[in-house]
């Protein structure tokens, strides 16, 4: 199905593909900490591609970054789980939508890649066994250390992390998040 995008150019569901493909941060670690697994997913695949499958309070997943996402494409696509056929960003939506352009949705994942790279950066920089580790996951010890007894030193001593996590969050809250996802609590990070 093909929609008109604000600068007059047609998009259909093949370039939504594209731009999905191209983008790859909900694969990187950088919105979810876990995927959840159906009954009906391939775990064939899952296996060939290196995806750890773990059971946890009852629900199969597995852990973000995906191993299966590399080079901005996901080597088990065909075959990827259902959580992750169903999941549909805000900017993807938008795009489909008719509500931007293609170029402005490519705009957005060149601006949410900078803003996680150099977070990243930073965190390889304090450590680099962090450097392997969901965004996600790390923004809920990150909240929780800054919350806890020893918060103040902890926001003193890592203030400008916290502000490049809050700034990072922000942008995919307003670009990227379609719809409310539990962050906070044991479940943040897993798809609905």
């Amino acid at each position: 199905m093909c929609s008109s995008t604000t600068d007059g150019m047609v998009g259909s569901k093949e370039d939504g593909m594209s731009l999905c493909l191209s983008c790859g941060i909900c694969c990187d670690g950088a919105l979810f900490g876990c995927v959840p697994i159906g009954n009906a997913d391939s775990l064939a695949a899952m296996e060939a591609a290196a995806i750890e499958v773990l059971v946890l309070d009852g629900q199969s997943q597995f852990k973000q970054p995906c191993p299966a996402y590399s080079c901005k494409g996901c080597r088990i696509y065909a075959d990827r789980p259902a959580s992750c056929r169903e999941f549909c960003c805000k900017l993807l939506a938008e795009y489909e939508g008719g509500k931007i352009s293609m170029l402005v949705a490519r705009e957005k994942i060149k601006q949410a890649g900078s803003l996680r790279d150099s977070l990243l950066e930073t965190l390889r920089r304090i450590d680099p066994a962090l450097s392997g580790r969901s965004l996600a996951e790390l923004w809920k010890q990150w909240d929780s250390a800054a919350k806890g007894a020893e918060g103040l030193v902890f926001r003193q001593k890592f203030g400008y992390v916290l502000m490049q996590m809050a700034a990072l969050r922000r942008f995919f809250d307003r670009h990227f998040i379609a719809q409310a996802f539990p962050r906070g609590d044991d479940s943040e990070g897993t798809r609905n």
